[in-house]
């Protein structure tokens, strides 16, 4: 019912036409709430263009958006399992996993997802920013051209809030001795695992960033 009367409500009043320039990391379970989001936009008359990879083009195409792809970082030409950057079912543990998607994703190729993103931008000058919250180097890149950015959250949420689970392990509240010694200690490994490179990556993708729009 609240989905049919904000639809009537659009009808009666469009909204004025805004540029939305989704910035997507091609992982399963984050692709269908992004197709969901830009089908809306598309309906409602707005422009979308997503920064994708490879095996998501014909996807979204289907729903209406503009399609470009990444160039300065790995790309995922198809679903298979040869073509998955992150290959989860090669690691031993839940820590060297966290390892491998901060030094592949959330913060190795920080500077290479800003520089992509600060190009399109250059092509399609966006009103807002959508992107997973894993791609920090995207959220570098709308900061610094002070363009808003929206981080979707499709999965686990990933930063601290009050009164839910920290990521990782997901221990509910401690309730006995030993869940309430062990939880610090779990949430300490996990918060160090991926604090561990972020000053040798994240601190030089701001200052890329900086740097390239110096003439601005």
């Amino acid at each position: 019912m609240r989905h049919s009367a904000e639809c009537r409500r659009a009808d009666l009043f469009p909204p004025t036409p805004k540029h939305f320039l989704f910035a997507h990391f091609g992982g399963g379970g984050k692709t269908p709430p992004m197709l969901a989001i830009v089908r809306r936009l598309v309906a409602r008359g707005h422009n979308v263009q997503v920064l994708s990879d490879l095996c998501n083009q014909k996807e979204l195409e289907a729903e209406g958006a503009s399609f470009a792809c990444w160039t300065g970082v790995p790309r995922r030409s198809d679903k298979s399992a040869a073509a998955d950057p992150i290959k989860d079912w090669e690691v031993s543990s839940p820590l060297t996993l966290l390892a491998r998607l901060r030094d592949r994703l959330f913060v190795g190729p920080a500077l290479a997802y800003a520089r992509d993103v600060l190009h399109e931008l250059e092509r399609f000058p966006a009103n807002t920013v959508v992107t997973s919250e894993m791609l920090l180097g995207v959220m570098a890149a709308a900061e610094s051209v002070g363009v808003p950015c929206v981080a979707l959250s499709a999965n686990i949420y990933l930063y601290p809030l009050p009164g839910v689970p920290r990521f990782g392990p997901g221990f509910q509240p401690a309730k006995g001795c030993p869940v309430a010694c062990g939880t610090p200690w779990c949430e300490t490994s996990v918060s160090v695992c991926l604090e561990k490179q972020r000053p040798s990556s994240m601190l030089p993708a701001r200052a890329g960033v900086a740097s390239t729009l110096s003439p601005f």
